[in-house]
């Protein structure tokens, strides 16, 4: 599936929920610059390599911890949407960074190493 119609799909499903109309707002522009960054047309396409490449990117633009958390939160929330409803059979949500890497300062290089290390 196109990633971007599971994103306009799991948009449609927040319009039955009790969020704000801001929330689901600030959850479009999060996917929007989340799906420019990872540069990825279909789901299944995506790997821990583009997930880890968003947040890198997100910390070297200079977001704050909270922001990041945020941001990784409605990523981790429309992935396991797309996984629940078969839209994708990988469940990409497993792959992202648990919540607290988010906390250290030096947030992009402690995650890095982790790839270098099971790269290798």
């Amino acid at each position: 599936m196109e990633f971007q119609n599971a994103i306009d799909i799991f948009i449609k499903s927040l319009l039955f929920t009790q969020l704000s109309q801001n929330t689901i707002i600030a959850y479009e522009k999060d996917l929007s610059q989340c799906k420019t960054i990872i540069d990825c047309e279909k789901l299944d396409d995506i790997t821990y390599e583009h997930l880890q490449n968003y947040f890198v990117t997100l910390n070297d633009l200079g977001f704050k911890v909270g922001t990041l958390r945020r941001k990784r939160a409605v990523l981790n929330r429309v992935l396991k949407f797309i996984y629940n409803r078969g839209l994708c059979e990988e469940r990409l949500f497993e792959l992202l960074i648990k919540p607290q890497s988010l906390c250290f300062t030096n947030f992009a290089e402690r995650n890095l190493m982790r790839l270098t290390i099971t790269q290798l």
